[in-house]
């Protein structure tokens, strides 16, 4: 009985880590989408990252923030279809933080679906620490 209670408290510390994880990126993007700064940023590396659902492509771009001083940034874009390919030399937008400049992400995934955007799957890591929360107590 004590190593399942051990074993479902490292669940629900899991759980809420990550949630929490994705929840600060979640808050992220919306601030990025409301008050980032539009630019446009310079592809000089892609590397796609095999994953189970779908591939991730990491990227790594050159920008000039307004004070005119060169950026690079490495972004993170999931490619959910095949109609953009991100190719090195070509140009894509951005939105940047005013304050840190250095903190950047693509338009196209600060505009992804909410079933796809970070919330949902805080939402469901949320539910799982509730569900294995109401089994703990209901041990105890």
């Amino acid at each position: 009985m004590i190593q399942q209670k051990q074993v479902f408290t490292a669940v629900i510390l899991i759980s809420l880590i990550l949630a929490l994880k994705d929840l600060r990126k979640f808050l992220r993007y919306r601030h990025l989408k409301q008050s980032g700064i539009p630019a446009t940023a310079v592809i000089v590396a892609v590397r796609c990252i095999p994953q189970k659902n779908a591939p991730l492509t990491q990227i790594d771009i050159e920008y000039k923030n307004r004070a005119g001083q060169l950026q690079k940034a490495q972004v993170f874009a999931p490619k959910y279809d095949d109609s953009f390919d991100y190719v090195v030399g070509n140009e894509i937008g951005i939105r940047y933080d005013s304050l840190r400049s250095e903190c950047c992400e693509v338009e196209n995934t600060l505009h992804t679906p909410w079933w796809r955007s970070p919330l949902s799957s805080a939402l469901i890591l949320l539910a799982i620490v509730v569900f294995v929360l109401g089994l703990l107590c209901k041990w105890w």
